[in-house]
Formats: structure tokens, sequence, C-alpha cells
């Protein structure tokens, strides 16, 4: 069994990190892609420094995830989770799902100006989905 070390990431491994999240969304292949649907720039080096994203190795969501709702429970006493996801991604949904969080029937509109890619589609908007901790 692998074990991993989370960190805040510095600003020399933020541009790293925006490049990999650029790739996995916005790549040609992968379940992740958003290619078909979203154009443009995901996330970026800045972003990821305001957000404290952490670092890890490739490929452990269910790692990463884990260790979000841990530190969302423990440092921000944080009891629900919240979140939404972009309707037409339906494998991540159900990745999520898997992982207890639940469809609410809420669906929010996909923002059009929110600095986070074109929308290459009309119908865009996202389901919200929440995890008791």
């Amino acid at each position: 069994m692998r074990t991993f070390r989370f960190a805040n990431a510095t600003q020399e491994e933020a541009a790293v990190l925006a490049d990999l999240v650029q790739r996995a969304y916005r790549g040609d292949v992968g379940w992740t892609t958003e290619a078909a649907i979203l154009a443009g720039k995901r996330v970026d080096a800045e972003t990821v420094l305001q957000q404290n994203v952490g670092k890890t190795e490739c490929g452990m969501g269910r790692t990463i995830l884990a260790e979000a709702e841990k530190r969302a429970k423990e440092v921000w006493d944080v009891a629900c989770i919240e979140m939404t996801v972009i309707a037409q991604r339906g494998k991540l949904i159900e990745w999520y799902e898997r992982r207890g969080y639940t469809k609410t029937g809420e669906t929010q509109p996909f923002p059009v100006d929110a600095d986070v890619g074109t929308s290459l589609r009309d119908d865009l908007h996202f389901v919200v989905l929440v995890k008791k901790l």
C-alpha cells in the first residue's frame, strides 16, 4: 500500500499543477476531459495558489478527495459538502456517487463569465451533489 504526503502547493509548483489540471480536463483523451463541451483555460497558477490546492501523485483522485473531506471536517468543522458538477459529465457524477455523494435534484446555470473556459454547447448546466461528513 502506498502512502501519500499532502502539502500546499508552492509558488513554483502552482504552474506545474495548473498545467496538469489543464491537460486532464481540456486534453484530448481520458474520462476527465471536458474538451468536447468547453474550450480555453480551466485554471491558472494564481488560482491554484488562491485555492490552496494540494499536491500528490497523478491518478489518485479517491485519495485526494478523502483528504479534502477529512480536512473540511477536522479543520473547518464542516458537516456537509456541497458541490456542482456539469450535468453532461455523467461518468464524473457517477464517480462522486460511488464515493457517497448524492444528487439533490437542484440545478444551477453554467456561468458564462466565470473564466473557466468557453462553452462549446448552449445546454450546459450544473447538478448539485452533497455528502454528509
